[in-house]
């Protein structure tokens, strides 16, 4: 299965992106924007470089944040693009990217990619695939979507969702496969990336160093802070130690 760094650092690997700009354009921007929304809170964001592997990297953004993401790390590739991270306990909220997009005039992607996980009967992990491609504007579409397509198990039912136009990556094959489950492997979404120059599981597309943007200032109620082994363990998943959660 096409997972990066064998879903060792999920949820942070399960939702991230991409942007279609260099590093310090794309950590630059997003200071600007934060600094802007957070201002008249009396909050904000500083950053700072992170130097080493991916899994380096990743580290910076533990513990994980439930209910505001404090943290985002943006990670430099072999490519136009650049990586983006964040350390909510759920995952990242990469469709924010459409909105980077959009101050930034390029493109951007959301990538979703969780196996399905069943324990004893019981579902602990809802699979999910799911890509999206942004553009700076597009008439009629709110967050500037020029292609989507998904399968996510809803509470126990598959469900695909398409939108947009093909792109060259694409087999229209994939669409007709009996089992909805099966018309968006991991195998095609990795396929439609790489389309666009983005090798997103290989942990050697990306490089070093990246930038790390903090939030300052008092969080948001109810916020809080999980272990990445304490949320991997409710799934049952195989931890970085190599244990069973």
């Amino acid at each position: 299965m096409e997972l990066l760094l064998d879903d060792r650092w999920a949820p942070i690997t399960t939702e991230f992106g991409f942007v279609e700009a260099p590093l310090a354009v794309v950590s630059d921007g997003w200071c600007a924007w934060q600094n802007r929304l957070l201002a008249p809170a009396g909050k904000g964001v500083r950053s700072r470089a992170i130097v080493g592997e991916l899994e380096v990297q990743l580290a910076a953004l533990l513990p994980l944040s439930v209910v505001e993401a404090r943290r985002v790390l943006m990670v430099p590739t072999r490519s136009a693009w650049t990586a983006v991270f964040a350390n909510g306990h759920q995952g990242g909220d990469a469709a924010g990217l459409a909105f980077v997009a959009r101050a930034l005039g390029c493109r951007a992607v959301r990538v979703v990619n969780a196996p399905h996980v069943v324990v004893g009967g019981t579902v602990r992990r809802y699979g999910a695939r799911m890509f999206e491609l942004y553009g700076p504007e597009v008439p009629g579409q709110p967050l500037n979507t020029l292609r989507a397509l998904s399968v996510a198990n809803d509470g126990g039912r598959w469900r695909m969702d398409v939108s947009g136009s093909p792109l060259r990556g694409e087999d229209p094959a994939w669409l007709a496969a009996k089992s909805v489950r099966h018309r968006f492997l991991p195998a095609h979404l990795a396929a439609v990336l790489r389309s666009l120059g983005i090798d997103a599981f290989d942990a050697s597309f990306y490089g070093s160093p990246g930038v790390l943007v903090e939030r300052w200032g008092p969080p948001v109620p109810g916020y809080r802070e999980r272990s990445l082994d304490e949320v991997q363990a409710e799934w049952g998943a195989v931890r970085r130690d190599g244990r069973t959660g």
